[in-house]
């Protein structure tokens, strides 16, 4: 597996550098895992820094480019994965209170009375 840098931007605003490499490799696509640890002894940083974005498999070919990002602190683990967009829109739902509109009770009560047909008396009473 060999890899090389293409572009390494720095990024001081989110403290971290954006990394495009260019994988030469053989068989199966490393893993991100694996392509974690390579990368960290490529840039020599600790493997906790390295996030693995993107993998672009050329199809039929033995490489890819990749997109990570070193940050200058070690990354959490909750922090590296992202959610699914379905499940951001599903909590994003869940956040905001839905309002029910609410009819005074008045205004029921005036329908149940007008629904109500009055039965005409009859003359023998």
């Amino acid at each position: 597996m060999k890899i090389d840098v293409t572009t390494d931007r720095k990024n001081p605003l989110m403290e971290r550098r954006d990394i495009e490499l260019f994988l030469a490799h053989e068989g199966f696509t490393p893993s991100k895992k694996e392509l974690m640890t390579a990368i960290a002894t490529k840039l020599k940083v600790k493997e906790t820094q390295v996030v693995v974005n993107h993998v672009y498999q050329s199809t039929g070919r033995l490489d890819a480019k990749i997109l990570a990002k070193v940050y200058d602190k070690p990354v959490r683990e909750e922090e590296k994965k992202e959610a699914p967009k379905a499940e951001k829109i599903k909590g994003a739902a869940e956040e905001k209170p839905v309002e029910e509109a609410k009819k005074p009770e008045s205004a029921v009560e005036e329908k149940k009375e007008a629904s109500v047909v009055e039965e005409p008396k009859s003359k023998e009473e």
